[in-house]
């Protein structure tokens, strides 16, 4: 399966973008980036997080770690700030377009489907280096790379769903049913009717599996981990391929 780097903005130092009641973007984007994490990891893929607690990452240093990891992909967590009745999604890919401008459009597509209000998907070139991209994770990350602001922790209300956890989940959830969809996994909605959990025991062990239209789907990694296949994505073709 593919290799996800996710990167919560801010950090140690960098802490002073905070809402007017106390909200602090470093926390909140971290405790988004860890939910996040532990849907995409459920659903098979490999996760690497900048940073998992608080602490001071330059933005070289968060493009390094996606790099020497060979990410596939890279995702970089935050909350915007501006004038006070300022309000919105906006995710930021590179000027090159590609696969990040893709995989910013369909996170900026889920995001809005929960109802938040949304404002655009942009690029940004650098004025002082012509063809380069102005922010620094995309240009030094080697990989497709998005910046997400989920929201602005600088308006009242937008803060209000910031702060709370519940939001946070629906957030980190909208985000995952969009990289899924950029890897080309179907995503069924918690609530649909045709939707039913169950439990699939195989060679003694009990699998976590869904009957979706009469059909059962566990997953694939536990599956052949089992009987000792290798899993990994093909990132150029879109798919799963196993091998012994």
């Amino acid at each position: 399966m593919a290799k996800i780097c996710i990167d919560p903005g801010h950090g140690g130092q960098d802490r002073a973008n905070r809402g007017p009641t106390g909200y602090i973007e470093a926390d909140g984007v971290l405790d988004i980036s860890l939910r996040l994490a532990a849907k995409l990891r459920a659903a098979g893929h490999q996760l690497k997080l900048t940073r998992e607690k608080d602490m001071t990452l330059s933005l070289a240093e968060r493009a390094q770690i996606a790099n020497n990891w060979g990410a596939d992909i890279f995702i970089s967590e935050h909350t915007n700030a501006g004038p006070s009745e300022a309000r919105g999604v906006e995710v930021i890919h590179s000027i090159h377009g590609g696969p990040g401008q893709k995989l910013a459009q369909l996170i900026y597509d889920e995001l809005v489907a929960l109802g938040l209000p949304g404002r655009r998907v942009f690029s940004r070139e650098s004025k002082n280096y012509s063809g380069q991209d102005y922010y620094g994770v995309i240009r030094m990350t080697k990989m497709p790379a998005v910046i997400v602001e989920s929201e602005f922790h600088t308006h009242p209300e937008a803060e209000k769903l910031l702060k709370d956890p519940a939001w946070r989940e629906k957030i980190a959830e909208a985000q995952a049913k969009a990289i899924l969809k950029f890897f080309g996994q179907n995503v069924a909605n918690k609530g649909d009717d045709n939707l039913v959990k169950t439990k699939v025991l195989f060679d003694g062990e009990e699998l976590e599996g869904v009957i979706i239209d009469n059909k059962t789907y566990v997953e694939v990694r536990k599956l052949c981990e089992k009987v000792k296949l290798k899993v990994y994505w093909n990132d150029k073709k879109k798919q799963v391929e196993v091998s012994k």
